[in-house]
């Protein structure tokens, strides 16, 4: 995983993580919904669907694996138009949440092939300065 892509899925992680948080808080977060007419169900949707696409467009993500988090998100924000079934929804993807932050935050960033080839020296690195003083 690249350095940008892991900022933006942490971002995109801890706001939907406090966005669940508010929702799973039991009569604030039912009237919140029912007075927007539903509305943040659907940006949960749309945010759930954007690290979905996100995690399935890095080639070297390691964290592809927690493609099943966001997925869930999308279907259980789906399902949460029903009160009390919505509520306990919302609990388990504040849970789920907090491990994808985690796993996001712990995944190592992918920083690319820095060695170079070079037949008659090894372990020489593209960033290697001395490289220029020989001849």
């Amino acid at each position: 995983m690249r350095n940008p892509i892991k900022i933006i899925l942490i971002a995109l992680g801890v706001f939907q993580l406090l966005r669940e948080i508010f929702f799973a808080i039991p009569f604030l977060g039912g009237s919140y919904i029912l007075s927007t007419g539903w509305a943040p169900l659907a940006t949960n949707i749309l945010v759930y669907s954007a690290i979905v696409i996100i995690l399935m467009l890095d080639k070297y993500n390691e964290a592809k694996s927690m493609l099943f988090i966001p997925s869930l998100g999308i279907l259980f924000s789906a399902l949460s138009f029903i009160p009390f079934l919505g509520w306990f929804l919302h609990c388990v993807l504040t849970l789920l949440m907090i491990v994808f932050v985690y796993i996001v935050i712990n995944t190592r960033a992918h920083v690319g092939n820095t060695t170079k080839y070079n037949p008659y020296e090894r372990r020489e690195t593209v960033n290697d300065s001395s490289q220029y003083n020989r001849r």
